[in-house]
């Protein structure tokens, strides 16, 4: 009976798995235009806010605090490292041009950092038009012991054995910073862990730790800096949607959008979803789902969506390497 049941599942995921993989989308560039729908032009509105998006205001990454007692902070200098690191996600992103924290001349100390706005005008505050202030809440090397099997060659058997492995978890504070009002106008607390390893390398552990943080903290930021974007171009009657957000922008392959109607009291309401699957450094191309019906073109408004959770069709689209997905 068991038997008969596994095949019968077995022959279940394979008829779904053909029916999946016999409407599977083409690339982009496999869709030809259609009069009437793809060649829909630009709106000088667009044009205008597309103009406005490529320019830039200056940042500076700054550290609240330069002295901390946490011993893996000071002997891993990991201070100085998310800085680095956070300066070099934030040179990536379209919007922002970094300052180099050398190349500023201030006197890193809690002082300074509390009074930007007053500070002496030799520090030079009015090039910076924000500053990104991060500091480390927490941070701990962690440890415990895990049961492993293991072949012994020379007893020619599976043999369990008790391993201490090792963790590193931090969590990071970091706000944008007006420096003349010295207001927050964007602020996070991120945390990271590494994975277990055997040997205790805690740089190591610190480092893939601080990694995962950032990288929250920088799709946070994609969400907050740039949710909106428009339809830039179409192909297929709709069933690609190029769009103004990029990787500049922090877009990731897999993000949700939604496209986007303004009703006639300001509400800016989703009227169809889509998935990015080609992402470059000026625009991506986002798949639209129900594209016959979603009827998306040009100028319309498009955003990242809150949620960004994937159904089991997407799933399967990963796990069988289908990038495009499926009709």
């Amino acid at each position: 009976m068991m038997h008969k049941m596994l095949k019968l599942i077995c022959a279940g995921v394979a008829a779904t798995a053909i029916v999946f993989l016999s409407g599977c989308v083409s690339a982009p560039g496999d869709y030809k235009y259609i009069a009437g729908k793809d060649d829909v032009q630009l709106s000088q509105e667009v044009k205008d806010f597309l103009r406005r998006s490529e320019q830039r205001f200056k940042v500076a990454v700054l550290p609240e605090s330069e002295s901390y007692r946490n011993k893996y902070v000071k002997k891993y200098e990991l201070n100085r490292l998310v800085g680095d690191k956070l300066e070099h996600q934030c040179s990536k992103l379209s919007t922002f041009d970094v300052i180099a924290r050398q190349e500023l001349d201030v006197v890193l100390d809690e002082q300074d950092l509390n009074n930007l706005s007053t500070a002496d005008p030799s520090i030079q505050i009015e090039k910076i038009d924000a500053v990104l202030l991060y500091s480390i809440t927490s941070c701990a090397l962690n440890s415990d012991y895990f049961i492993t099997t293991d072949y012994d060659l020379e007893k020619n058997k599976l043999v369990k054995k008790r391993v201490r492995k090792y963790r590193a978890s931090v969590t990071l504070s970091i706000s944008m910073v007006d420096p003349q009002t010295q207001g927050k106008t964007f602020s996070e607390v991120v945390e990271g862990e590494s994975s277990w390893q055997d040997g205790n390398a805690p740089d190591l552990l610190m480092r893939e730790a601080i990694d995962l943080a950032l990288d929250e903290f920088m799709k946070k930021m994609a969400y907050h800096f740039y949710q909106r974007g428009y339809v830039i171009q179409t192909v297929g009657g709709g069933r690609w949607a190029k769009i103004s957000l990029s990787a500049e922008a922090g877009i990731r392959p897999n993000t949700q959008v939604e496209f986007c109607i303004t009703d006639i009291n300001g509400q800016i309401l989703p009227f169809a979803y889509g998935e990015v699957r080609e992402v470059n450094n000026k625009d991506s191309w986002v798949m639209v789902y129900n594209y016959k019906d979603a009827n998306v073109r040009n100028n319309t408004l498009v955003r990242v969506s809150s949620n960004q959770k994937r159904d089991f069709a997407q799933q399967l689209a990963d796990t069988l390497g289908l990038i495009y997905g499926a009709e």
